[in-house]
C-alpha cells in the first residue's frame, strides 16, 4: 500500500508555487503538493476496470491516451476509493488529532470570508464543515469549465444556505500519467479524537 498513501502528514505552508494541472495553473497557497508513482494494477484496484470506470462524470475532468485528471470533491468519495482492507491512505493520526484529505471552499457570508471544508457530497449537492462552527451546510457544487480550467461560481438559489455562498473552490487534484508518475494537490481538515474540531487551512 505504501504507493497509494496521499502522505498528508506532510504539509506546504503558504507558498505562491504553481503548478499545471490541465488547463488551470495552481497557486498552491496552504495546499500540499506531492508526486508518487502509481502502476497500471493500482489504477485498475482505485479507480476500476475498465480504466475510471469507478469515477463520476464530473470527476473525471479530462482523458487522454496519456493522461487523466481528476478531481474529487469531498472526504468521503476519495476515502471510499482510497480504502483497502480497513486501511485507508486519506487519514493519519498525529499529537491528538485525526488528519483527513478533503477539499476546501472559501465561503462568504455578510461580505466575511470563512474556510470550509467538505466532508460529504450527495448528486451536486457538497456538504460543507464551516471552520469555527459546529454547523454543515449544504450547498451546490461549482461546473467546472475544462476548457478554460475555471470554476464558475454564481448566486443561485442551490449556491446559497443561510446566507453562506461558495466564492472559491480548491477540489483534490490528481493529474495520472499513463508512466505512472502522478500528482496531487490536496488540502487538509483536523478534527480531535473527541471531534471537537480543530483546523488545517
Amino acid at each position: 500500500m505504501h504507493s497509494v498513501n496521499l502522505n498528508i502528514k506532510k504539509f506546504m505552508g503558504d507558498s505562491y508555487a504553481q503548478y499545471r494541472f490541465g488547463n488551470e495553473t495552481v497557486i498552491l497557497y496552504t495546499q500540499a503538493y506531492k508526486s508518487f508513482y502509481l502502476s497500471h494494477l493500482l489504477k485498475l484496484t482505485i479507480f476500476g476496470s475498465p480504466l475510471y470506470s469507478k469515477l463520476l462524470s464530473h470527476e473525471l475532468i479530462i482523458k487522454t491516451r496519456k493522461q487523466a485528471l481528476v478531481f474529487f470533491y469531498s472526504h468521503r468519495r476519495i476515502s471510499d476509493l482510497f480504502s483497502f482492507g480497513g486501511l485507508n491512505a486519506t487519514v493519519f493520526f498525529k499529537d491528538s488529532l485525526k488528519y483527513v484529505c478533503c477539499a476546501k471552499v472559501n465561503l462568504q457570508n455578510d461580505g466575511k470570508n470563512i474556510v470550509g471544508y467538505v466532508m460529504d457530497e450527495e448528486n451536486n449537492n457538497l456538504k460543507i464543515k464551516v471552520e469555527g462552527e459546529e454547523e454543515y451546510i449544504s450547498l451546490q457544487r461549482p461546473q467546472y469549465d475544462a476548457a478554460n480550467g475555471l470554476f464558475m461560481y454564481d448566486d443561485t438559489d442551490g449556491n446559497q444556505s443561510q446566507n453562506y455562498t461558495i466564492s472559491q473552490l480548491w477540489p483534490i487534484r490528481m493529474k495520472l500519467n499513463d508512466s505512472g508518475q502522478s500528482h496531487y494537490i490536496i488540502s487538509a481538515h483536523a478534527y480531535g479524537y473527541e471531534y471537537e474540531p480543530e483546523y488545517i487551512q
